[in-house]
């Protein structure tokens, strides 16, 4: 049983192994992006294509993995099925927000730094604290020390490098600070709601699937208006050497979202979104393992200043300790 805020060390323990695997297909997506589905002249096209390709294949994923997988993930999958009319409207409303997001931190990486984009995207817990605590789900003093750790430790932890200043834009960060965390914010909440009518397994499913949908549209429109409808066509000659990677990132994916959803169900939404956040600094150790197996897998990627990887540390610390405060909320559970 769980205490009166949605609280316990199964609910944490599950959103800290989608963390896990959200670190794991955010590396292995970093490979994709830089080695795989590559367009010289135009970043945002091969990240187009690899949105479009890649929500079909994890869709189509899915439908499979939940044959195998679904009953173990979450007891009460059934299987396959279009749920309500209510479950429907919920996961179409999140994969829109999904979609628009996803587009949002596309923007908003060609307009900040990237050591500061990973940090200002996981800020989008903020709002979920804020919505939690006016709702009375939480009180703002018992979250404020992990969230701040958590914060601050995701900002230092993306760091890539602390010399020759960062490209910082007023814009740049309204697009990701107010446009890209409103939404995943607004995203969590519509999953947190949603996934109360059904299972975590099938809404994960149908959540996927119209992201996969918008994603779809709003790309081609943008490809359009941006006059690189061509170019996008052009990048299918990529599928057949990306696919066996973009398997493997949307079985992390999988794993990811459904134990995300499922800890969602039970557990309040801000403090489930806190310890996944923690995948940024979990990505930390995995970069450096992936290297260290294969030298030279993320050449051009991975920082060279020893000092940013004592800063990088120092952020995976910080996060961890904010984890942790969560945790120990454990001794207030009756088990």
């Amino acid at each position: 049983m769980t205490s009166e805020d949605g609280w316990s060390k199964l609910i944490f323990l599950t959103a800290l192994w989608s963390a896990i695997f959200g670190a794991l297909y955010s590396t292995n997506d970093n490979f994709i992006m830089h080695h795989i589905i590559v367009c010289p002249n135009d970043s945002f096209t091969a990240t187009a294509f690899y949105l479009i390709v890649g929500g079909w294949i994890g869709t189509l994923l899915t439908l499979v993995l939940n044959r195998f997988l679904g009953k173990s993930m979450d007891k009460s999958y059934t299987g396959f099925n279009f749920g309500s009319l209510k479950m429907q409207k919920f996961a179409l409303l999140s994969g829109i927000f999904g979609a628009v997001s996803t587009l949002l931190y596309l923007w908003g990486s060609q307009k900040l730094d990237p050591s500061l984009v990973l940090g200002l995207s996981s800020a989008s817990v903020i709002w979920l604290c804020l919505y939690d605590s006016l709702t009375k789900k939480i009180k703002v003093r018992s979250i404020i020390v992990p969230l701040t750790l958590v914060v601050v430790g995701s900002l230092i932890a993306s760091t890539t490098r602390l010399s020759g200043g960062f490209k910082i834009t007023f814009l740049g960060i309204i697009i990701l600070l107010v446009g890209r965390c409103g939404l995943d914010a607004a995203d969590g909440i519509v999953r947190k709601l949603g996934g109360n009518d059904t299972d975590a397994v099938i809404f994960n499913f149908w959540r996927f699937f119209w992201l996969s949908v918008s994603a779809t549209i709003l790309m081609i429109v943008v490809a359009f208006l941006r006059g690189t409808s061509d170019e996008l066509w052009q990048m299918k000659d990529i599928f057949l050497p990306a696919l066996p990677w973009i398997l493997l990132t949307m079985f992390f994916v999988f794993l990811s979202n459904v134990l995300c959803q499922k800890a969602m169900q039970k557990g309040v939404v801000s403090k489930v979104f806190l310890v996944t956040n923690s995948k940024i600094a979990i990505g930390v150790p995995i970069a450096l393992l992936g290297d260290a197996i294969y030298p030279g897998v993320f050449v051009g990627q991975l920082p060279t200043e020893p000092i940013v990887w004592i800063v990088r540390f120092a952020g995976v610390v910080l996060t961890a300790i904010g984890v942790m405060q969560l945790l120990k909320e454990r001794d207030n559970i009756k088990i």
